[in-house]
């Protein structure tokens, strides 16, 4: 689904493997625990 919709960027919320994006993705921003981005 990523793929096809095809974001500028990707932000993981609660996932159980966060590791896997930025395996897997280019534009990934994985933010810390409390950590916040602005958009």
């Amino acid at each position: 689904m990523i793929e096809e919709i095809d974001p500028d960027v990707i932000i993981p919320v609660h996932p159980e493997n966060p590791r896997w994006f930025s395996e897997n993705f280019e534009n990934v921003v994985a933010l810390s625990d409390g950590g916040f981005i602005k958009i």
